[in-house]
């Protein structure tokens, strides 16, 4: 079950624009090295990250468990471990529990390798008019130019994306941190848009004395929730800034 919010964006009230964040959601994802295996539901509640409720509702789900992956779902997160990559969503209301279970996780395992952390934010937003629907992605992505290579056919914007890094002393981008931004059609509401933004955090070890697991957890727990709003504020503009243009 996503969560579902009737909450405008920026700008309700003026007459510029009319698109509603429908359906909001959060992820977190940790790229390194990993054993899929280790992290079953019963391991989690073993370690307290979940309640008893939790672990039976994902044993009865779609439970895998194995040395290549593991996934499961309970009532307001979805888990999923490969052996480079974890990934926890969000189930329902974004609330800071999934910071807390992400951050739960790797405190456990401090000596993790953990090379990344994604702080993910999803929203799907309905325009009221199917105007306003194509405006996004004509404003988005003129289509005059590709119009011209694809002369009498249909053109429209199916994936846009965006990055944007610090910058250097000499104008070039700098390695590291990276800050994705990406529009699409949603899938989940006619005439709607799908904004998602990717946080990126380059974990870099600079003391022994605090191994990658915990720096990531330390990343996570520090800035989780600033990222949130980020995330909604920017994608709010982002329309506002379109539609009232």
């Amino acid at each position: 079950m996503k969560n579902i919010l009737h909450t405008p964006v920026c700008g309700e009230g003026t007459g510029k624009m009319a698109a509603n964040r429908e359906i909001f959601d959060a992820q977190i994802v940790f790229s390194g090295e990993f054993l899929p295996a280790l992290f079953s539901p019963d391991w989690f509640g073993r370690n307290n990250l979940i309640g008893n409720e939790d672990v039976e509702v994902a044993r009865v789900g779609n439970l895998v468990v194995s040395r290549e992956a593991t996934t499961f779902q309970t009532d307001w997160f979805t888990f999923q471990a490969l052996q480079q990559q974890i990934v926890v969503t969000s189930l329902g209301p974004v609330t800071p529990l999934l910071r807390n279970l992400a951050v739960g996780v790797l405190m456990i395992l401090p000596e993790t390798i953990v090379t990344g952390v994604g702080l993910n934010f999803h929203s799907h937003y309905k325009t009221s008019t199917r105007t306003e629907y194509h405006r996004i992605g004509d404003t988005l992505v003129p289509k005059d130019r590709w119009k011209s290579l694809f002369p009498g056919m249909h053109v429209g914007m199916a994936n846009l994306q965006v990055m944007a890094q610090k910058v250097k002393e000499n104008g070039e981008a700098a390695d590291g941190d990276q800050y994705h931004v990406f529009v699409q059609p949603s899938a989940l509401i006619p005439e709607g848009v799908f904004i998602a933004t990717n946080d990126h955090h380059a974990i870099v070890v600079d003391s022994p004395r605090q191994p990658a697991g915990e720096k990531a957890a330390q990343i996570v727990r520090d800035c989780w929730e600033p990222a949130w709003h980020h995330a909604m504020e920017l994608s709010d503009k982002l329309l506002a800034d379109v539609l009232g243009g």
